[in-house]
């Protein structure tokens, strides 16, 4: 198709976008950048604390990243996979530069598991100051943008990093009936969580599931522990699309993805974009094919070739965006713009 000669490449990137996600035919690559609080940081030096603590100061801080990369992007909270975990009795650690992540708690008995509260996410430190980041982006937000829901973290991740993720991969073999008690807990809060999300935005166009740690699974095991979680979260919202931010080694578990009903995923930068396609039967739309760290000190126009040989690899496939197999925190915006214009530029019919 054919755009109009004045339209804006944040309006053919997202139609293309879209189109993908649906499975049809576009005239150029879709591009996916998954951009989290280390990319604001790397690229505005905002103060993480005054971030994560002010919404006017995320707010400000994402449109100005944002508007660096004609404005290809939406504002979304982001507090990492921490939120989940912390409320369920896992510890907030900062360090000196303001990044956060979670302590495990001392859990090891279904006794212990049945004794967790599912606290109100508004009652929760992390989940108070993401809901006031969505309420205030969603209120401020500027016509030209969208806000988009933060992600949720997979309910099997939440359960190893409140166990501790050795222990509870051993749990998996030594004590399954410990481990589903944990993720059915941590499913629970999951749900609750973004019905909260939910009601701030009216409606969820897509759940983005953060689950690497299934990785670890054979496929059995994913769809004994972990199957049964994202169709109980589906379930409770059986309009939003699913996507699934899993960029470690779970080229294995492409089928069994496909069979819980992941409509996208976001996977690993070794894995063949084609092979993916063609192992989930193309009823997947794919983000990735690039390495993020191959782009983080060479120049714009190594990155713009680098991106068309690798568009001409995806054998026209419009199911198969152009993006980093994981977030983009350290490649300098003038290279995620050449990304974008590489795509913009590379036509498939």
């Amino acid at each position: 198709m054919a755009y109009p000669a004045n339209s804006t490449l944040r309006e053919r990137s997202f139609d293309r976008f879209s189109k993908a996600l649906r499975g049809e035919k576009t005239d150029a690559h879709a591009v996916f950048h998954f951009y989290t609080f280390p990319f604001y940081h790397a690229c505005t030096n905002v103060n993480l604390k005054e971030y994560f603590s002010d919404p006017k100061v995320a707010f400000e801080t994402q449109l100005e990243g944002i508007e660096k990369l004609e404005r290809i992007g939406n504002l979304q909270p982001d507090f990492g996979i921490n939120i989940e975990t912390s409320a369920l009795g896992g510890t907030v650690r900062y360090d000196k530069e303001g990044f956060m992540s979670v302590e495990k708690m001392q859990i090891e008995t279904e006794e212990e598991v049945a004794d967790i509260k599912l606290p109100n996410p508004w009652d929760t430190e992390l989940g108070y100051k993401c809901l006031s980041q969505l309420q205030y982006f969603k209120e401020n937000c500027p016509d030209w943008c969208k806000v988009n829901a933060p992600t949720v973290t997979g309910p099997f991740t939440v359960a190893a990093q409140l166990r501790g993720i050795t222990d509870f991969m051993c749990d998996t073999l030594e004590d399954p009936d410990f481990c589903e008690a944990l993720i059915e807990k941590s499913t629970e809060f999951c749900i609750m969580y973004m019905k909260e999300v939910e009601k701030i935005l009216g409606h969820i166009p897509h759940l983005f599931l953060s689950d690497d740690l299934t990785s670890f699974l054979q496929p059995g095991p994913f769809n004994e522990f972990v199957a049964p979680a994202y169709k109980a979260l589906f379930k409770e919202f059986p309009d939003s699309q699913r996507w699934l931010h899993n960029d470690a080694q779970a080229w294995h578990l492409a089928e069994s993805l496909e069979n819980v009903g992941i409509q996208a995923w976001q996977y690993a930068k070794n894995l063949n974009p084609a092979e993916l396609a063609e192992k989930t039967h193309n009823n997947i739309t794919l983000f990735g094919g690039l390495d993020p760290l191959a782009f983080q000190k060479i120049s714009a126009q190594e990155t713009y070739d680098i991106c068309i040989n690798r568009l001409k690899e995806f054998n026209g496939n419009s199911r198969l965006v152009l993006g980093a197999g994981g977030t983009v925190n350290q490649i300098p915006v003038e290279n995620l713009l050449a990304i974008l214009k590489a795509a913009d530029d590379y036509k498939i019919s």
